[in-house]
Protein backbone atom coordinates (compact mmCIF):
# COMPACT_ATOMS: atom_id res chain seq x y z
CA UNK A 1 0.00 0.00 0.00
CA UNK A 2 1.63 3.62 -1.07
CA UNK A 3 2.47 5.89 1.69
CA UNK A 4 -0.24 8.00 0.02
CA UNK A 5 -3.19 5.94 0.71
CA UNK A 6 -6.49 7.54 2.88
CA UNK A 7 -7.96 5.67 5.72
CA UNK A 8 -11.66 5.24 4.34
CA UNK A 9 -12.81 7.16 7.10
CA UNK A 10 -11.13 9.60 6.05
CA UNK A 11 -12.64 9.52 2.71
CA UNK A 12 -15.89 9.78 3.60
CA UNK A 13 -15.29 12.62 6.31
CA UNK A 14 -13.37 15.29 3.73
CA UNK A 15 -16.17 16.84 1.82
CA UNK A 16 -17.82 17.40 5.30
CA UNK A 17 -14.37 19.20 6.35
CA UNK A 18 -14.08 20.65 3.63
CA UNK A 19 -17.80 21.93 3.28
CA UNK A 20 -16.75 23.44 6.96
CA UNK A 21 -13.63 24.13 6.71
CA UNK A 22 -14.79 26.66 3.87
CA UNK A 23 -17.73 28.50 5.54
CA UNK A 24 -15.80 29.07 8.42
CA UNK A 25 -13.31 30.40 6.29
CA UNK A 26 -16.11 33.17 4.23
CA UNK A 27 -17.27 34.68 1.78
CA UNK A 28 -14.13 34.27 -0.97
CA UNK A 29 -13.82 30.53 0.43
CA UNK A 30 -17.20 30.00 -0.49
CA UNK A 31 -17.49 31.99 -3.90
CA UNK A 32 -14.57 30.52 -5.47
CA UNK A 33 -16.00 27.34 -5.61
CA UNK A 34 -18.83 28.55 -8.18
CA UNK A 35 -20.97 26.13 -8.45
CA UNK A 36 -20.27 24.11 -5.98
CA UNK A 37 -22.01 25.87 -3.47
CA UNK A 38 -24.55 27.82 -5.90
CA UNK A 39 -25.44 25.80 -8.69
CA UNK A 40 -25.91 27.65 -12.21
CA UNK A 41 -29.47 28.44 -13.58
CA UNK A 42 -30.49 27.09 -16.74
CA UNK A 43 -30.61 30.46 -18.67
CA UNK A 44 -27.10 31.88 -17.16
CA UNK A 45 -24.32 32.85 -19.51
CA UNK A 46 -20.59 32.63 -17.70
CA UNK A 47 -21.09 36.30 -17.36
CA UNK A 48 -24.34 35.96 -16.20
CA UNK A 49 -23.32 33.82 -13.58
CA UNK A 50 -20.50 35.50 -12.53
CA UNK A 51 -22.70 38.63 -11.89
CA UNK A 52 -25.43 36.32 -10.34
CA UNK A 53 -22.88 34.47 -7.93
CA UNK A 54 -21.24 38.39 -7.09
CA UNK A 55 -24.85 39.63 -5.83
CA UNK A 56 -24.96 36.81 -3.67
CA UNK A 57 -24.58 37.59 0.36
CA UNK A 58 -22.62 34.96 2.06
CA UNK A 59 -23.89 35.44 5.61
CA UNK A 60 -21.41 33.73 8.33
CA UNK A 61 -23.24 32.52 10.97
CA UNK A 62 -20.98 29.49 11.10
CA UNK A 63 -17.75 31.54 12.36
CA UNK A 64 -20.01 33.90 14.40
CA UNK A 65 -21.31 30.76 16.39
CA UNK A 66 -17.37 28.94 16.71
CA UNK A 67 -15.91 32.04 17.98
CA UNK A 68 -18.88 32.43 20.30
CA UNK A 69 -18.87 28.88 21.62
CA UNK A 70 -14.95 29.10 22.10
CA UNK A 71 -15.14 32.62 23.92
CA UNK A 72 -17.97 30.72 26.31
CA UNK A 73 -15.46 28.24 27.03
CA UNK A 74 -12.37 30.53 27.46
CA UNK A 75 -14.23 33.71 29.30
CA UNK A 76 -12.53 32.01 32.35
CA UNK A 77 -8.61 31.22 32.19
CA UNK A 78 -7.97 27.98 31.93
CA UNK A 79 -6.84 25.45 35.26
CA UNK A 80 -3.61 23.46 34.48
CA UNK A 81 -1.50 21.18 36.97
CA UNK A 82 1.88 19.55 35.57
CA UNK A 83 5.18 18.43 36.72
CA UNK A 84 7.42 21.53 38.02
CA UNK A 85 9.62 20.47 35.34
CA UNK A 86 7.78 21.69 32.23
CA UNK A 87 6.19 24.34 33.48
CA UNK A 88 8.41 26.98 32.29
CA UNK A 89 7.35 25.46 28.61
CA UNK A 90 3.90 26.52 29.02
CA UNK A 91 4.48 29.85 28.06
CA UNK A 92 5.51 28.45 24.56
CA UNK A 93 4.31 24.63 24.35
CA UNK A 94 5.16 24.76 20.26
CA UNK A 95 8.60 26.68 20.35
CA UNK A 96 7.00 29.43 18.49
CA UNK A 97 6.03 31.73 20.70
CA UNK A 98 2.39 29.82 21.12
CA UNK A 99 1.30 29.56 25.08
CA UNK A 100 -0.70 26.78 26.43
CA UNK A 101 -3.84 28.65 26.96
CA UNK A 102 -3.76 30.41 22.94
CA UNK A 103 -2.95 27.26 22.03
CA UNK A 104 -5.73 25.16 23.90
CA UNK A 105 -8.50 27.87 22.09
CA UNK A 106 -7.06 27.19 18.88
CA UNK A 107 -7.50 23.09 19.75
CA UNK A 108 -10.57 24.39 20.62
CA UNK A 109 -11.72 26.54 17.69
CA UNK A 110 -10.22 23.55 15.58
CA UNK A 111 -13.03 20.57 17.19
CA UNK A 112 -15.84 23.54 16.70
CA UNK A 113 -14.83 24.06 12.70
CA UNK A 114 -14.59 20.33 11.84
CA UNK A 115 -14.17 17.73 15.25
CA UNK A 116 -11.15 16.38 14.78
CA UNK A 117 -7.82 17.41 15.80
CA UNK A 118 -4.35 15.56 16.16
CA UNK A 119 -1.49 16.07 18.33
CA UNK A 120 2.12 15.08 18.43
CA UNK A 121 4.09 15.71 21.10
CA UNK A 122 7.69 15.80 19.32
CA UNK A 123 11.29 15.56 20.63
CA UNK A 124 13.98 17.07 18.17
CA UNK A 125 16.83 14.27 17.54
CA UNK A 126 20.19 15.81 19.75
CA UNK A 127 22.38 17.88 17.46
CA UNK A 128 26.11 19.02 18.22
CA UNK A 129 25.96 17.36 21.75
CA UNK A 130 22.50 19.34 22.56
CA UNK A 131 19.26 17.77 22.67
CA UNK A 132 16.73 20.85 22.16
CA UNK A 133 13.44 20.52 24.40
CA UNK A 134 9.95 18.81 23.73
CA UNK A 135 6.88 20.83 21.91
CA UNK A 136 3.92 20.07 20.61
CA UNK A 137 2.48 20.43 17.13
CA UNK A 138 -0.73 20.59 16.04
CA UNK A 139 -2.42 18.50 12.58
CA UNK A 140 -5.69 19.45 10.91
CA UNK A 141 -8.04 16.37 10.35
CA UNK A 142 -7.72 16.90 6.34
CA UNK A 143 -3.37 16.21 6.75
CA UNK A 144 -4.19 12.99 8.97
CA UNK A 145 -4.67 10.79 6.07
CA UNK A 146 -4.72 7.19 7.49
CA UNK A 147 -3.72 5.56 10.74
CA UNK A 148 -4.03 2.14 12.42
CA UNK A 149 -4.70 0.17 15.49
CA UNK A 150 -4.09 -3.16 16.49
CA UNK A 151 -4.94 -5.48 20.09
CA UNK A 152 -2.36 -5.27 22.22
CA UNK A 153 -2.61 -6.98 25.56
CA UNK A 154 -6.19 -6.38 25.52
CA UNK A 155 -6.31 -2.81 25.02
CA UNK A 156 -6.49 -0.83 21.37
CA UNK A 157 -3.24 0.83 21.05
CA UNK A 158 -2.47 3.36 18.08
CA UNK A 159 0.37 1.60 15.84
CA UNK A 160 0.36 3.76 12.72
CA UNK A 161 -0.31 7.61 11.82
CA UNK A 162 0.30 8.82 8.43
CA UNK A 163 0.61 12.85 8.08
CA UNK A 164 0.66 14.83 5.41
CA UNK A 165 3.17 17.91 5.81
CA UNK A 166 4.73 21.16 3.54
CA UNK A 167 8.12 22.47 3.74
CA UNK A 168 9.74 25.36 2.40
CA UNK A 169 12.88 25.85 1.29
CA UNK A 170 14.77 28.89 -0.50
CA UNK A 171 14.59 28.60 -3.89
CA UNK A 172 18.16 27.49 -5.64
CA UNK A 173 16.98 29.51 -8.78
CA UNK A 174 16.07 32.84 -6.65
CA UNK A 175 17.34 33.90 -3.20
CA UNK A 176 14.07 35.92 -2.33
CA UNK A 177 11.66 33.28 -3.25
CA UNK A 178 10.36 30.06 -1.73
CA UNK A 179 9.64 26.49 -2.95
CA UNK A 180 6.79 24.58 -1.38
CA UNK A 181 6.40 20.77 -1.47
CA UNK A 182 4.39 17.69 0.22
CA UNK A 183 5.76 15.20 2.31
CA UNK A 184 4.48 12.69 4.31
CA UNK A 185 5.35 11.75 8.36
CA UNK A 186 4.66 8.46 9.22
CA UNK A 187 4.67 7.37 13.00
CA UNK A 188 4.70 4.24 13.39
CA UNK A 189 5.32 1.05 15.90
CA UNK A 190 8.25 -1.13 14.03
CA UNK A 191 8.03 -5.36 14.36
CA UNK A 192 9.74 -4.78 17.77
CA UNK A 193 7.13 -2.44 18.90
CA UNK A 194 9.10 0.51 19.30
CA UNK A 195 8.76 4.06 17.92
CA UNK A 196 9.68 5.10 14.54
CA UNK A 197 9.16 7.84 12.46
CA UNK A 198 9.68 7.90 8.49
CA UNK A 199 10.27 11.29 6.16
CA UNK A 200 8.77 10.44 2.63
CA UNK A 201 9.52 12.90 -0.41
CA UNK A 202 8.06 12.57 -3.80
CA UNK A 203 10.88 10.99 -6.30
CA UNK A 204 9.29 13.46 -8.83
CA UNK A 205 8.35 17.42 -9.64
CA UNK A 206 4.91 16.02 -10.50
CA UNK A 207 4.55 14.46 -6.86
CA UNK A 208 2.73 10.85 -8.14
CA UNK A 209 5.39 8.72 -6.56
CA UNK A 210 7.24 8.89 -3.14
CA UNK A 211 10.59 7.71 -1.39
CA UNK A 212 11.75 6.85 2.17
CA UNK A 213 13.87 9.66 2.50
CA UNK A 214 14.74 9.93 6.51
CA UNK A 215 14.26 7.35 9.26
CA UNK A 216 14.07 8.57 12.64
CA UNK A 217 14.33 6.47 16.12
CA UNK A 218 13.44 8.86 18.51
CA UNK A 219 14.75 7.70 22.37
CA UNK A 220 14.38 9.03 25.62
CA UNK A 221 17.22 8.69 28.13
CA UNK A 222 18.95 6.10 25.76
CA UNK A 223 16.14 3.83 25.47
CA UNK A 224 13.29 2.88 22.73
CA UNK A 225 9.91 4.52 22.72
CA UNK A 226 7.00 1.87 23.37
CA UNK A 227 4.16 3.77 22.07
CA UNK A 228 3.12 6.68 19.31
CA UNK A 229 3.12 10.00 21.37
CA UNK A 230 0.06 10.88 19.15
CA UNK A 231 -3.39 12.20 20.54
CA UNK A 232 -6.89 12.10 18.66
CA UNK A 233 -9.11 14.53 20.06
CA UNK A 234 -11.90 13.86 20.22
CA UNK A 235 -10.92 10.20 19.78
CA UNK A 236 -9.07 7.50 16.76
CA UNK A 237 -12.50 7.17 15.20
CA UNK A 238 -14.02 10.07 13.39
CA UNK A 239 -17.09 11.76 14.31
CA UNK A 240 -19.27 14.26 12.25
CA UNK A 241 -18.18 17.91 12.62
CA UNK A 242 -21.05 19.28 15.30
CA UNK A 243 -21.90 22.33 13.48
CA UNK A 244 -22.52 20.34 10.25
CA UNK A 245 -25.69 20.93 10.52
CA UNK A 246 -25.57 24.85 10.88
CA UNK A 247 -22.63 24.63 7.65
CA UNK A 248 -25.12 23.28 5.68
CA UNK A 249 -27.88 25.63 6.64
CA UNK A 250 -25.41 28.51 6.10
CA UNK A 251 -24.82 27.07 2.55
CA UNK A 252 -28.69 27.03 1.56
CA UNK A 253 -29.04 30.64 3.08
CA UNK A 254 -26.13 31.81 0.70
CA UNK A 255 -28.25 29.79 -2.07
CA UNK A 256 -31.50 31.35 -1.29
CA UNK A 257 -29.27 34.99 -0.73
CA UNK A 258 -28.50 34.40 -4.56
CA UNK A 259 -32.29 34.04 -5.75
CA UNK A 260 -33.63 37.14 -3.37
CA UNK A 261 -30.83 39.27 -4.89
CA UNK A 262 -31.27 38.39 -8.27
CA UNK A 263 -34.63 38.80 -8.21
CA UNK A 264 -34.71 41.71 -6.55
CA UNK A 265 -32.22 42.74 -9.05
CA UNK A 266 -34.19 42.35 -12.30
CA UNK A 267 -37.62 43.79 -10.48
CA UNK A 268 -36.34 46.62 -9.02
CA UNK A 269 -35.18 48.05 -12.56
CA UNK A 270 -37.57 50.14 -14.45
CA UNK A 271 -37.55 49.50 -18.16
CA UNK A 272 -39.64 52.18 -20.53
CA UNK A 273 -41.96 51.06 -23.24
CA UNK A 274 -42.86 52.93 -26.89
CA UNK A 275 -45.34 52.02 -29.08
CA UNK A 276 -46.61 53.71 -31.99
CA UNK A 277 -43.23 55.24 -32.73
CA UNK A 278 -40.60 54.90 -34.82
CA UNK A 279 -36.85 55.05 -33.87
CA UNK A 280 -34.45 57.47 -34.17
CA UNK A 281 -32.80 58.41 -37.94
CA UNK A 282 -29.58 56.81 -37.18
CA UNK A 283 -31.80 54.02 -35.82
CA UNK A 284 -29.85 53.59 -32.67
CA UNK A 285 -33.52 53.56 -30.59
CA UNK A 286 -34.46 56.74 -28.07
CA UNK A 287 -32.39 59.07 -26.46
CA UNK A 288 -33.81 58.93 -22.19
CA UNK A 289 -33.01 60.76 -19.34
CA UNK A 290 -32.71 64.12 -18.18
CA UNK A 291 -31.75 66.44 -20.77
CA UNK A 292 -33.44 64.92 -23.61
CA UNK A 293 -36.85 65.28 -25.31
CA UNK A 294 -38.81 61.99 -26.98
CA UNK A 295 -40.68 62.96 -29.83
CA UNK A 296 -43.75 61.11 -30.32
CA UNK A 297 -46.28 60.48 -33.24
CA UNK A 298 -50.65 61.83 -31.90
CA UNK A 299 -50.83 57.49 -31.74
CA UNK A 300 -47.34 56.93 -29.65
CA UNK A 301 -47.24 55.89 -26.08
CA UNK A 302 -44.68 55.91 -23.62
CA UNK A 303 -44.57 54.27 -19.85
CA UNK A 304 -42.81 52.63 -17.62
CA UNK A 305 -42.63 49.00 -16.60
CA UNK A 306 -41.61 47.52 -13.18
CA UNK A 307 -42.69 44.83 -11.20
CA UNK A 308 -44.07 45.35 -7.52
CA UNK A 309 -41.47 42.90 -6.53
CA UNK A 310 -44.14 41.15 -4.09
CA UNK A 311 -42.79 37.68 -5.69
CA UNK A 312 -40.06 38.24 -4.06
CA UNK A 313 -41.28 37.87 -0.63
CA UNK A 314 -41.67 34.28 -0.51
CA UNK A 315 -37.64 34.03 -0.60
CA UNK A 316 -37.11 37.01 2.03
CA UNK A 317 -38.93 35.13 4.13
CA UNK A 318 -36.97 31.89 3.36
CA UNK A 319 -33.95 33.89 4.47
CA UNK A 320 -35.53 34.81 7.80
CA UNK A 321 -36.66 31.29 8.65
CA UNK A 322 -33.08 29.87 7.90
CA UNK A 323 -31.46 32.55 9.59
CA UNK A 324 -33.38 31.35 12.86
CA UNK A 325 -33.02 27.46 12.21
CA UNK A 326 -29.30 29.06 11.92
CA UNK A 327 -29.65 30.34 15.40
CA UNK A 328 -31.19 27.26 17.08
CA UNK A 329 -28.68 25.00 15.82
CA UNK A 330 -25.82 27.53 17.15
CA UNK A 331 -27.73 27.61 20.95
CA UNK A 332 -28.26 23.70 21.14
CA UNK A 333 -24.73 23.33 21.33
CA UNK A 334 -24.97 25.01 24.66
CA UNK A 335 -27.72 22.17 26.02
CA UNK A 336 -26.69 21.76 29.54
CA UNK A 337 -25.60 18.15 30.36
CA UNK A 338 -25.51 16.39 34.20
CA UNK A 339 -22.45 17.56 35.49
CA UNK A 340 -20.84 14.12 36.72
CA UNK A 341 -17.50 12.47 35.81
CA UNK A 342 -17.09 10.12 32.84
CA UNK A 343 -14.92 7.74 31.11
CA UNK A 344 -13.17 9.23 27.96
CA UNK A 345 -15.17 6.80 26.03
CA UNK A 346 -18.30 8.09 27.19
CA UNK A 347 -16.40 11.71 26.45
CA UNK A 348 -16.27 10.32 23.02
CA UNK A 349 -19.19 8.85 22.50
CA UNK A 350 -21.87 11.57 23.53
CA UNK A 351 -19.38 14.29 21.37
CA UNK A 352 -20.31 11.97 18.42
CA UNK A 353 -22.55 13.96 15.36
CA UNK A 354 -25.73 15.36 17.02
CA UNK A 355 -25.14 14.33 20.77
CA UNK A 356 -22.36 16.77 21.06
CA UNK A 357 -22.89 19.80 23.20
CA UNK A 358 -20.42 22.69 23.91
CA UNK A 359 -19.57 20.70 27.31
CA UNK A 360 -19.07 17.24 25.66
CA UNK A 361 -16.88 18.88 23.22
CA UNK A 362 -14.68 20.88 26.41
CA UNK A 363 -14.29 17.90 28.06
CA UNK A 364 -12.85 16.31 24.76
CA UNK A 365 -10.36 18.53 24.59
CA UNK A 366 -9.59 18.78 28.37
CA UNK A 367 -8.72 14.92 27.55
CA UNK A 368 -6.94 15.32 25.10
CA UNK A 369 -5.04 18.11 26.15
CA UNK A 370 -4.18 16.72 29.13
CA UNK A 371 -2.75 13.41 27.73
CA UNK A 372 -0.45 15.69 25.45
CA UNK A 373 0.88 17.02 28.49
CA UNK A 374 1.73 14.40 29.87
CA UNK A 375 3.63 13.33 27.06
CA UNK A 376 5.41 16.55 27.04
CA UNK A 377 6.49 16.23 30.63
CA UNK A 378 7.45 12.47 29.99
CA UNK A 379 9.52 13.94 27.20
CA UNK A 380 11.32 16.25 29.32
CA UNK A 381 11.78 13.42 32.00
CA UNK A 382 9.43 13.29 34.24
CA UNK A 383 8.53 10.39 35.52
CA UNK A 384 5.11 8.51 36.69
CA UNK A 385 4.15 7.88 40.38
CA UNK A 386 3.18 3.90 40.56
CA UNK A 387 5.16 2.15 38.17
CA UNK A 388 2.83 4.44 35.72
CA UNK A 389 4.94 5.02 32.49
CA UNK A 390 3.37 8.77 31.99
CA UNK A 391 4.06 11.27 34.69
CA UNK A 392 0.54 13.14 35.58
CA UNK A 393 -0.69 16.15 34.42
CA UNK A 394 -4.28 17.63 34.06
CA UNK A 395 -5.51 21.00 31.86
CA UNK A 396 -9.16 22.19 33.10
CA UNK A 397 -11.49 24.09 30.60
CA UNK A 398 -14.61 26.58 32.00
CA UNK A 399 -17.71 24.68 31.42
CA UNK A 400 -19.76 27.43 33.04
CA UNK A 401 -20.71 28.82 30.12
CA UNK A 402 -23.80 31.17 31.64
CA UNK A 403 -21.39 32.34 33.94
CA UNK A 404 -23.58 36.31 34.79
CA UNK A 405 -21.69 39.19 37.09
CA UNK A 406 -23.74 39.44 40.06
CA UNK A 407 -25.85 42.80 40.65
CA UNK A 408 -26.07 44.85 43.27
CA UNK A 409 -29.35 43.71 44.43
CA UNK A 410 -28.57 40.28 44.17
CA UNK A 411 -25.82 40.55 46.23
CA UNK A 412 -27.71 42.62 48.82
CA UNK A 413 -30.20 40.06 48.84
CA UNK A 414 -27.82 37.42 49.79
CA UNK A 415 -25.83 39.19 52.42
CA UNK A 416 -29.12 39.70 54.20
CA UNK A 417 -29.45 35.86 53.60
CA UNK A 418 -26.44 35.19 55.39
CA UNK A 419 -26.60 37.30 57.76
CA UNK A 420 -30.01 36.54 59.23
CA UNK A 421 -28.62 32.97 59.05
CA UNK A 422 -30.53 30.98 56.38
CA UNK A 423 -27.72 30.55 54.53
CA UNK A 424 -24.25 29.18 55.45
CA UNK A 425 -21.03 30.97 54.66
CA UNK A 426 -19.67 28.27 52.22
CA UNK A 427 -22.91 28.72 50.42
CA UNK A 428 -22.78 32.32 50.15
CA UNK A 429 -19.15 32.31 49.12
CA UNK A 430 -20.33 29.22 46.52
CA UNK A 431 -22.92 32.37 44.83
CA UNK A 432 -19.89 35.17 45.16
CA UNK A 433 -17.76 32.81 43.15
CA UNK A 434 -20.64 31.98 40.56
CA UNK A 435 -21.64 35.80 40.59
CA UNK A 436 -17.44 36.38 39.39
CA UNK A 437 -17.00 38.53 43.03
CA UNK A 438 -13.87 36.73 44.19
CA UNK A 439 -10.51 36.46 43.93
CA UNK A 440 -9.34 33.20 41.27
CA UNK A 441 -8.29 30.46 43.19
CA UNK A 442 -9.17 31.90 46.90
CA UNK A 443 -11.71 29.25 48.49
CA UNK A 444 -14.51 29.80 51.53
CA UNK A 445 -12.04 29.21 54.36
CA UNK A 446 -8.97 30.73 53.49
CA UNK A 447 -11.27 33.99 52.21
CA UNK A 448 -12.71 33.88 56.04
CA UNK A 449 -9.22 32.89 57.67
CA UNK A 450 -8.22 36.45 55.93
CA UNK A 451 -11.63 38.16 57.14
CA UNK A 452 -10.81 36.84 60.68
CA UNK A 453 -6.82 38.12 60.57
CA UNK A 454 -7.84 41.56 59.38
CA UNK A 455 -10.42 41.99 62.20
CA UNK A 456 -13.56 41.08 61.63
CA UNK A 457 -14.65 43.47 59.09
CA UNK A 458 -17.55 41.26 58.06
CA UNK A 459 -19.84 38.98 60.29
CA UNK A 460 -19.07 35.66 60.30
CA UNK A 461 -22.60 33.93 60.97
CA UNK A 462 -25.98 34.79 61.26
Amino acid sequence: MPVDSTHEEYQDALPQWERCRNTYSGSDAVKSKGATYLPELESHSSAEYVAYRMRALFYNAMRATVKGLAGAVFHKPLSVEVPELIEPMLADVTQSSVPLEAYALKTTDEVLQVGRVGLLAEMPVATDGEAGRPYLCSYRAEDIVNWRTERIGGERVLTRVVLLESESAVDPKDAFAYVTAQRYRVLMLDADGFYRVEIWRPKSKANKTWMLDEVIEPARLGARVPFIPFVFIPGIDVTPPPLLDLCDANLSHYRNSADYQNAMHYTGQPSVWISGAAANDDGDGFDLGAGTATMLPPEGKMGILQADGKNAEGLRNLLKDTEGQMATLGARMLEQQAPHQETAHAVRMRHAGEHATLRTITVAVEVGLSMALRYLAWWAGANGADGEVLPDAALELNKDFFGMTMTAEDLKALMLLWQSGGMAWETFYHNMQKGNLTRPDVDAEEERREISVEGDLLPLGG
